[in-house]
């Protein structure tokens, strides 16, 4: 064995454990040539990204005031993020305990479909990305005659598709 393929082997060895430790969940595969050819090594690395579905803004007032005939109109800003490629949506939704009329609409929101389900609202979008999301509700209570103060009466969930 000559002297240059006798100091190779080391440093081989301690680099392609060095890449082996720093790797993670990659896959590394190394073979070593005793003919002093040197050494030969194939990594197959695996990059995983991590689903993200946030709410980055949910601005509603705390309060509704309704008016002398229990109607309340009130703006809902949502701000959402994600980098789901199936999409996702979000789900609105009133507890059973609420005995409000409800109504809601999008406004300038081309890239979201909106549908009303038991007890609430799906507003679904189909691509990822950062999507703002405003929305105009119309509560009204049943049993309110003179101008009330209730509590946001919403609950927002966000989904997967």
């Amino acid at each position: 064995m000559n002297r240059a393929t006798f100091t190779r082997r080391p440093a081989a060895l301690v680099l392609g454990g060095l890449l082996a430790l720093l790797s993670g969940p990659g896959l590394a595969e190394a073979a070593f040539d005793t003919n002093g050819q040197g050494a030969s090594a194939r990594l197959n690395f695996v990059i995983k990204i991590p689903a993200v579905l946030r709410i980055v803004d949910n601005s509603h007032p705390s309060q509704l005031q309704t008016d002398g005939e229990g109607v309340a109109v009130v703006a809902q800003r949502l701000e959402l993020h994600s980098n789901l490629r199936q999409g996702f949506c979000v789900l609105l939704r009133q507890p059973e305990s609420q005995a409000l009329g409800w109504s809601m609409e999008t406004v300038g929101a081309a890239s979201a479909t909106a549908r009303p389900v038991q007890g609430g609202y799906h507003v679904c979008f189909s691509r990822p990305g950062r999507h703002v999301l405003n929305l105009q509700h119309s509560f009204t209570a049943r049993s309110v005659t003179t101008p009330a103060v209730l509590a946001w009466p919403l609950m927002t969930e966000i989904l997967a598709i």
